[in-house]
């Protein structure tokens, strides 16, 4: 079991056994080792504090990645509803049934008093370089 070459790793029947019997088996396996490509990170919904904003293009620093990384920034929209809540100074909250879904126009969101982002990080497994993200500005004025 197993190609030549590689190193076993037995799971059932004796340690260094390399042939089983019918009442104990060998069954093997091959060490490796897990690296993650893509992470994704989701912020909550930020309230702009207006019924309708006009966002403009998000600010990314730093704008590129490099050695073979990448980032996808998406913004997903909501409306508000009225909801009181205790530490909630405007008693609105996101309305789940407005959700708009994410995407990268950004100006799709435009009217929509809450706003969230999620980025999806790609590294390079190879040379083991991730993308880094250091600030995020959303900018917007008030209509």
């Amino acid at each position: 079991f197993g190609p030549v070459g590689f190193p076993n790793r037995h799971t059932f029947g004796a340690t260094d056994s390399v042939a089983g019997t019918i009442l104990e088996p060998v069954v093997t396996d091959m060490q490796f080792t897990k690296k993650r490509r893509t992470t994704v990170a989701q912020s909550r919904f930020y309230d702009t504090g207006q019924n309708s904003p006009d966002f403009s293009t998000a600010i990314i620093s730093p704008s590129s990645q490099s050695g073979g990384t990448s980032m996808e920034i998406e913004f997903e929209g909501a409306e508000g509803i009225l909801f009181p809540l205790p530490g909630n100074p405007n008693n609105v909250v996101p309305d789940p049934t407005t959700y708009t879904g994410f995407g990268t126009n950004i100006d799709q969101l435009d009217g929509y008093r809450f706003l969230r982002f999620r980025i999806t990080f790609t590294s390079n497994v190879n040379t083991g370089q991730v993308p880094v993200v250091r600030s995020l500005a959303v900018p917007y004025i008030f209509q």
